[in-house]
């Protein structure tokens, strides 16, 4: 008999001590219904529990893992959408180059054109203004120096 009320002696000592793992590891039902309980320093912890709290946290790292992955694919997306506008852009640009090159040459040739054309005459059939055009070119609004009078 002595065994047995050692025993019992043995488990009533315990008891505090599980019942306040329990209780740390648990939390106290009806107090940790308190909405924001769990943010009051002592009260909060002991109200709620770890395990609550563990998985709260766990919770918050998840879905803080999710919209990582969803920006990230967000940004790649904008990523894609900015490379394929850079390279449309690239090529317009190219493109443009080229006319510019073209339109440079072109532009060559006829000024070469002309000064040979230029070279090449030597006739004496200049223009020569008499005074009825001097005239028209002041009513007209030129700023020719014969026209300060």
């Amino acid at each position: 008999m002595t065994a047995f009320f050692l025993i019992l002696r043995f488990l009533i000592a315990m008891l505090p001590g599980i019942a306040g793992t329990v209780l740390y590891y648990e939390g106290l039902p009806v107090i940790s219904k308190v909405p924001y309980i769990e943010y009051v320093p002592l009260v909060g912890t002991l109200a709620v529990g770890e395990k609550h709290r563990y998985a709260k946290e766990q919770v918050r790292i998840e879905t803080a893992k999710m919209v990582s992955a969803f920006e990230y694919e967000v940004v790649a997306q904008q990523l894609a959408v900015e490379r394929r506008r850079a390279d449309q852009a690239a090529q317009i640009t190219e493109e443009y180059r080229k006319r510019t090159e073209a339109a440079v040459r072109a532009t060559a040739q006829a000024q070469d054109k002309l000064e040979k054309a230029i070279a090449e005459d030597s006739g004496t059939d200049s223009p020569v203004w008499d005074a009825r055009d001097i005239e028209w070119l002041c009513e007209h609004g030129s700023k020719a120096p014969q026209c300060s009078r």
